[in-house]
Formats: structure tokens, sequence, C-alpha cells
């Protein structure tokens, strides 16, 4: 019996884990890089909607980025992405495509949102950690450009030289170079930085190698300075956001934050975080959040709200509708239609509420119900980030009916079956009644 009782205790400890660590992604990683946004435009005494319709060309080709809009010089877009940045869908968060449009605005174009404006009297509110990210790193650069340069006091061209072993490794990822410790490995195996590009930011000059290079098949670093012509304004977007998510301290952090949101949601196949992993994410998290507080003066304020997290009780169904945010998410960047969001909403309520004493007959009928939507949402194939969130919450799901099964906290009722065959015949079954029932 006290066995079982550890035991019981153990798991309730390691789910709760998960969910502390789930709060702290979702509420608070986004408000950190909000307030960046948020930092940003308080600094150019601007609105958010302001924001948004001064930035509305380029927001429109990060969505639209092979159609050239009535904005565009001569039909030419200002600068190209090989993919799109956003979509449609999460564009309308942001644009009223049915509300006015800018004079430079063609009667005949029919594209849309093309040179539609801001939503009346628009607020951050709408903004979740992906796009709070996509406006910072695409329109918010003079931010985060002060972040490296002007707060240090130093050059863009100082900035370049105190980063250049990190960016020569981006251009040539497996070849040691005479910085390079003894023990240092190579992770990457493709370029993030093209022959090209490392010639426009450096210049090859004549001297001696700093670190007396011993070994022949090395290569000396020491003779390439950063270009004196060159500036944050003509470094090409792509270019400057490769910069600086590797080199600047708070994109760093950003960047460590979608890494681990990535990461923890692969938990979700046990729903459990066991105390090593949770003191490693909570310390990475907190430690990337607080680096991004300092630039916006706001360090007190998230160490207080991360303290309170640590300490206050959770309130598991509150936990589990931030996770099913994971499901929304997935909505927004694969344009779905409006008209499947209340489904989303009903089949999420329906796998939490209906599911009794597991048996492989109901784990099958879940994953394949789940299955079944994301195929009918999106017949279009997912990219490998979506695909992942797509059956991380599949696996979430089934890790929760697992977990009070083991527990012993479900009782199978007859509802059981009716719930199941309505499932499989319709897609959606709500289950109402109060708790316990």
């Amino acid at each position: 019996m006290t066995l079982i009782l550890s035991v019981k205790i153990m798991s309730q400890k390691e789910r709760e884990n998960f969910y502390r660590q789930t709060t702290r992604i979702v509420d608070h990683s986004r408000d950190a890089v909000v307030s960046l946004i948020e930092l940003y435009v308080r600094r150019n005494h601007i609105t958010f909607e302001v924001f948004i319709n001064t930035n509305q060309h380029a927001i429109f080709h990060l969505c639209f980025n092979k159609k050239p809009c009535c904005q565009c010089v001569s039909r030419q877009i200002p600068f190209s992405y090989p993919n799109r940045v956003i979509n449609e869908s999460q564009l309308t968060l942001m644009i009223d495509a049915n509300g006015s449009r800018f004079p430079s605005h063609i009667v005949n174009c029919k594209i849309n949102f093309c040179c539609c404006k801001a939503k009346p009297n628009l607020s951050m509110d709408v903004l979740d950690f992906t796009i709070a990210r996509v406006l910072l790193i695409n329109l918010c650069k003079e931010l985060v450009w002060y972040d490296c340069i002007a707060l240090p006091k130093i050059t863009l061209q100082d900035f370049l030289n105190m980063n250049r072993h990190v960016l020569f490794h981006e251009r040539h990822v497996a070849v040691p170079c005479c910085s390079c410790s003894p023990s240092m490995t190579f992770q990457r195996t493709r370029s993030a930085i093209t022959n090209q590009e490392w010639n426009f930011l450096f210049d090859t000059v004549s001297v001696k190698c700093f670190n007396q290079i011993v070994v022949s098949n090395m290569h000396c670093i020491c003779r390439f300075n950063a270009s004196q012509s060159l500036s944050q304004h003509n470094i090409h977007p792509e270019l400057g956001n490769t910069i600086l998510k590797l080199c600047c301290p708070t994109m760093k952090a950003v960047e460590v934050l979608r890494q681990i949101r990535n990461t923890v949601y692969g938990h979700a196949t046990k729903a459990f975080l066991n105390d090593s992993e949770y003191i490693q994410y909570k310390e990475e998290t907190e430690t990337a959040i607080i680096e991004i507080a300092k630039l916006c003066n706001k360090e007190n304020e998230f160490s207080k709200r991360l303290d309170d997290l640590e300490n206050r009780p959770l309130d598991e169904m509150i936990v589990k509708q931030k996770i099913s945010i994971l499901l929304e998410n997935i909505n927004r960047e694969n344009n779905i239609q409006k008209s499947l969001e209340d489904i989303t909403t009903k089949l999420q309520e329906t796998i939490d509420n209906s599911l009794g004493k597991v048996s492989d007959t109901i784990k099958s009928s879940v994953e394949n119900t789940i299955g079944d939507y994301f195929q009918k949402i999106n017949p279009t194939k997912l990219s490998e980030e979506h695909q992942i969130q797509k059956s991380n919450l599949q696996s979430y799901v089934i890790a929760q009916v697992e977990a009070h099964v083991s527990e012993n906290t479900f009782v199978e009722t007859k509802i059981i079956n009716i719930g199941l065959s309505c499932l499989n015949g319709k897609g959606v079954a709500v289950v109402v009644g109060p708790p316990g029932t």
C-alpha cells in the first residue's frame, strides 16, 4: 500500500512539473517576447495599430512572399523569403481584410489583404509567441541591433569581429580553425551563411595568426576583418536575421525559448517531466526570459511572476487549456477555415471529458479521430514542425488517459461505447454532465 501511494505521489509530482513548465512557456515566454514589441512601439511613440499600418507592406510580403502588390515599385517585391513566414489566418488577426485600404491601392486588384489597414484599436493581445517572434525579427531590428551595438557602445564592425568565430563556422560547418578548442565538435551539417555573404561581411587582411596556428589543415580566421563599408541597413534581411539569432543576446534568448517550447511539447508523449528534466528546462527558460526582461527593464516583474508560478497551487484544468493552445497554433499556421474552429474546441473537450477506462479499442479510436481531424482540416502536406506538433497532441491525449488508468481514477460506463460509436461515425461527440457521472 505504501509503495502504491508513493508511486501515485511521484506521478502527480511529475505531472505538475509538466504543467508548470507548460505555463512557463505558454504564458511567460510569450509575454517576454511581446514585451520587446511593446518596448519598440513605446520608443517610437506610436500605438500597436500604427506600428502594423506603418509596416503593412512588409507584413503583407511576409505572407505573400512571391506576389507583388500595389505598393511594390515597378512590381518588384522589396525583399523575398524562400518560404512564407506567416499565413493568411495569422494576417487576419492583425489586418482588417474588409476594412478601408491605403490610397495606393489599385481598385481592380483582387489580392486578399493588399493595402488593407490594421484592425481598429488593435492590441497586442492577439499575439502569440510565434507571431510576436516573427514581428520582432523582421520589423523591430532597430531594437535588436541596439542591444548588440548601442547598448554595449561598440560599432557594427566590433560586433562582427567579436562573433567572427561563430559566424565562420556557420560558413564552414565542419572545418577546424585557429580559434577552435581541441575538444570542439561540430553539430551542424549545413551552412547558414553562403560564401558570397561571408565575403560581403568580412575583408581579408594580411596579418599573422594571433593564435599561433600549428596544424596545417586548420583555417586561420585572424586574417578576416569586418568590412568597414557595412552598416546594419545594407545587410540583407535574411542574413541579418541569421546574424542576430546567432550572436545577439536577446535573440539568442528568444531562440532558446522557441527550442524549449518544441522540446517540452515533445514530452507530451508521456505528459510528465521528471525532476531532473524539470530543473533543466526551468533554469534554461527562466534565464532566457530574464535576459529578455533586462532589455525591457522588467526584470523584477518577471522574476516575481516566475517565483509565483513555482510556489502557487496549480489548476489542472486551466493548464490543460494552455496546452490546447498548441492545437490553436496549428490551426492558425495552416490557414484553417474559421468554420472549423468550433469543431477544434469541441474535439479537445470531447477527448478530455468522455474517455473512460482505457482499452486498446479506445486508444485506437482517439488516435484515429485526431488523425482524421487533421487530415480533414489540412489535406495538404504539413511541415515537419507541424507534423511533430500533431504527433505530440495525439501522444499527449493518450498519455493523459493512460495516467488516469494507472491511477485507477476512471470508471467505465455505458456512455463510453456510445461516445466511441459517435466519434467513429461522425468525428465529434459532446458529453455533458456533472463531474464524476
